[in-house]
């Protein structure tokens, strides 16, 4: 039996020692959490901070070049005249834009003929197809001629 009692014996220690070191580790643990949401807070106070700064300096700058873009100090010349060019290149862009969006609108305004064929009903060119109980067999939104009228020339 003694056998028996010196393993019980070193499994209760064993368990004894387990749950020491792993409240131990459990504790530490906490404690680093802590630390780690601590400093994660002032990382977030700090980013936010920095983006005050960063609005701030940009609307110093918004300032600044309203007032004095005409005529800036000497240290500032160089950075006025890049913004100059920048939106320089912006109202090209912007004009480009313009041009591309009214050739596509004239380009969309005959959009609405879905055939190119001669219709057989009403006889125009072009055929604009519409839904409709009064229109030919193609679809346009002409009236179907009466049987004794000859088609549209």
């Amino acid at each position: 039996m003694a056998f028996l009692d010196n393993l019980r014996e070193n499994a209760l220690r064993a368990a004894r020692i387990t749950g020491e070191k792993t409240k131990e580790v459990a504790a530490a643990a906490a404690e680093k959490s802590k630390e780690v949401a601590e400093i994660a807070k002032h990382n977030i106070a700090i980013a936010g901070l920095e983006d005050d700064i960063k609005q701030t300096y940009m609307e110093l700058g918004k300032r600044y070049y309203a007032e004095k873009a005409d005529a800036p100090e000497t240290s500032f010349a160089e950075l006025c005249a890049k913004i100059g060019a920048c939106m320089g290149e912006i109202t090209e862009h912007r004009a480009r834009i313009a041009e591309i969006k009214a050739e596509r609108d004239e380009e969309d305004e005959g959009d609405d003929v879905c055939c190119e064929e001669t219709c057989t009903e009403c006889g125009e060119e072009t055929c604009c197809c519409a839904d409709g109980d009064e229109s030919c067999d193609c679809g346009c939104t002409q009236e179907k001629p009466a049987a004794d009228e000859a088609p549209k020339e």
